[in-house]
Order: C-alpha cells, then structure tokens, then sequence
C-alpha cells in the first residue's frame, strides 16, 4: 500500500501555505506602504530609494522560487508540479489581495471600486500596472487549471497536450503580461476602465483557458 498521502489532502496543504505565504507577502507591503505612502496608496508611485528597490526586486525573485520549491517538493514528475506551481500562485495572489484589504482597507470603496483599483504588480522585468481585477481573474483561472492538473495520478500520459497547445498558452500568458507592461503608470483619479487594455487580457485569459478546456475535455 503507498504511504504517499492523497492528491487532495496535499492540495489542501498546498493551499494552507500559499495562502499563509500570500498574508506574509501583504505584510511585506503594509509595512512599504506606512513608509512610502502614509497617506494611503495612490499613483503617481514614490520614487524608491535605489538599495531598498534592488533589495524588493530581489525579493519577488525570491518569491518566485520559494512558489516552484514548494511545487517541485510536492510531486514527482513535472506536469502535476506546473499544476502545484499554478495552483499555489493562485492562491498567494488573491491571499496577498485579501491581507491588504483587512489591514488597510485597501482598495477601499464598493465591489467595483475594489476590483478597478489602479495597483503595481510586478517589478520584474519592469513596472507591471493594472487593475486589480486583471491578476484576480487569472489567479482564478490558474487555481482551476493547477488543481485539475495537480490531482491527476503519477504517472498520467500528458501526451494530449501537443506542441502546438503548449505554443499556444505560452503565447496567451505573454499577451496577459504585456498588458500589464504596456500599460503606463494612471493619472491621478483616472480609473482602470479608462487606461487598461481588456482586449488584451480578455484575449489573453480566453485562449489560454479556451486551448486547455478543449484539450483536457478531448484526453
């Protein structure tokens, strides 16, 4: 019998720490923002000091491998650890929105006012910008495809996923970040329906979703 523990209840572990990793990466910010923007969060962004940007430029890359270690650490072979890897990304993201609502009230404001929030989300390779909603939808979309994939048997022929699909993700997942970095910093009281390029991330997030739920649903 295989003491390996189950493909659910190693799910959920994964979800307890990547949503504990999510509050701590808010923690991280709470305390950047007391620094930087005691006044509340708000565009235009404050120059960083160049020390503390290289050390926070650091720190997401370190963010980064502590995801893939965890994943890596959960299966055996690399299909159901890109499952572990979207999965807990997932999670620590909206995790990471949800410390910053409940200790700052940030975004503040209606469900709307919260989901267009104008927020920074990445330094790496440059400044991401978008709407709060934007990461949240693909947070989404990554805990569905990684959970799926993450539950499936070691083992499992993933030979139903070609080449071509594989080209095809890569390049929907490359749309959605290049929305983000072509999106310049927001004006003051601008709101994300105003600066964001959705067509991007609508083209983005239903190609990836659509090539996978076509393939997985024919497997």
């Amino acid at each position: 019998m295989s003491s390996r523990p189950l493909p659910g209840n190693a799910l959920f572990w994964l979800a307890v720490w990547a949503a504990a990793f999510g509050f701590a990466e808010g923690a991280v910010v709470v305390y950047l923002r007391a620094l930087y923007y005691p006044g509340g969060f708000e565009f235009p962004l404050v120059a960083f000091d160049e020390h503390l940007l290289d050390v926070e430029i650091a720190r997401e890359a370190a963010t980064m491998l502590m995801l893939l270690g965890a994943a890596c650490a959960s299966a055996r072979d690399r299909m159901r650890r890109f499952g572990a890897f979207a999965f807990t990304f997932g999670i620590w993201d909206l995790a990471y929105y949800a410390m910053l609502k409940l200790t700052l009230d940030w975004p503040a404001g209606g469900v709307l006012d919260v989901l267009l929030a104008w927020d920074i989300l990445f330094l790496i390779p440059s400044v991401w910008v978008g709407p709060v909603l934007a990461p949240c939808l693909v947070s989404v979309a990554l805990i569905g495809a990684g959970a799926l994939i993450f539950c499936e048997p070691e083992g499992r022929d993933w030979s139903f996923l070609r080449p071509t699909d594989w080209a095809l993700m890569v390049i929907a997942g490359l749309v959605i970040i290049t929305s983000f970095l072509l999106t310049p910093e927001p004006a003051p009281g601008t709101t994300a329906i105003e600066g964001y390029r959705w067509w991007m991330l609508g083209l983005g997030l239903g190609g990836g979703i659509g090539c996978f739920a076509l393939r997985w649903r024919k497997r």
